[in-house]
């Protein structure tokens, strides 16, 4: 599965999956390929929420995407990080995009 790592424009946040069977079959691929999606509000709270709580979330998934341990994990287990270049365009608009009380989450 390629993303944005083949020469595509990073910034359009797609996928393709490799299509060439040899590759697939020698290499320690799921049979199975799925996407995470991570829903969040960006600019509003639900009931009994603070700004507080949204800066401590957008700072987990801050560190959640740059650390070295979950990316240790993620291999361990036979996962893929995303490549460094995607990675990077999902945090910046993450981070941009999730707002509290009109003023953004992180700094």
């Amino acid at each position: 599965i390629f993303f944005g790592n083949n020469g595509e424009d990073p910034s359009r946040l797609t996928a393709r999956i490799h299509t060439d069977n040899h590759i697939a079959l020698s290499s320690p691929t799921w049979p199975i390929m799925n996407f995470t999606y991570i829903l969040m509000r960006k600019e509003t709270l639900r009931a009994g929420a603070d700004c507080k709580q949204v800066q401590e979330t957008v700072a987990f998934w801050y560190w959640f995407w740059h650390s070295s341990v979950v990316r240790r994990l993620v291999q361990k287990h036979l996962f893929y990080n995303l490549p460094i270049e995607v990675r990077d365009v999902v945090v910046e608009r993450f981070v941009r995009d999730i707002r509290c009380a009109g003023k953004p989450s992180w700094s």
